[in-house]
């Protein structure tokens, strides 16, 4: 038998059809392995995880390995935009001293692209590194690193992917908390957000 690390259980060994790649439990046919070897995009469209915006402080153990937890801040894209400001009813609480009450939004769209929209109150918004005006509107990618208020920022966001497996419900836009990953994440059962 083989360990099967992410599940932390046993299985079988078991041989993948020679025209399928396999994302964990999911798999992608040989048309779309094609598509997906072209497309960059298409590929990031197609995963089967969460994306999020998460600002991490350092870990809370010494292990930087995957069973760590990670201190962070953050909130789950979906089509529902999310409000980013130093508002309290903001759905991610932004700390930097010179953001804005109502300061950016950012979601995924039907495609399963994201984007972040910078309102015309914002102060001062960067995506790596790079000045966006109010009214902006910047499609996100994997470990884009976003500031709000002042550059350097007090707080650095980046784009991040989750599988949707290990979704546990424990991530929260206002304050920092323990996020469980590896195989502490895998004792967890999986929120039932929407892609």
């Amino acid at each position: 038998a083989v360990v099967a690390p992410w599940l932390g259980s046993p299985r079988p060994p078991t041989r993948l059809h020679p025209r399928s790649v396999c994302v964990s439990l999911q798999c992608f046919s040989e048309a779309e392995f094609a598509t997906f070897l072209r497309d960059d995009q298409q590929l990031l469209r197609a995963a089967h995880a969460r994306w999020m915006l998460l600002c991490e402080r350092e870990p809370t153990c010494d292990s930087v390995d995957a069973d760590s937890n990670s201190d962070a801040k953050g909130v789950y894209l979906s089509s529902s935009p999310s409000t980013l400001g130093s508002s309290a009813d903001s759905d991610l609480l932004l700390a930097d001293a010179a953001a804005a009450a109502q300061h950016a939004r950012a979601w995924r769209d039907e495609q399963g692209d994201c984007y972040l929209e910078v309102l015309p109150s914002s102060s001062g918004t960067w995506v790596n590194g790079k000045a966006l005006q109010p009214g902006h509107k910047q499609r996100l990618l994997p470990q884009d690193m976003l500031e709000f208020g002042a550059h350097p920022a007090s707080e650095v966001f980046r784009v991040k992917m989750q599988h949707v497996s290990l979704a546990t419900g424990g991530l929260n836009g206002r304050s920092y908390t323990v996020i469980p990953v590896g195989s502490q994440a895998k004792d967890l059962q999986p929120s039932p957000v929407a892609a």
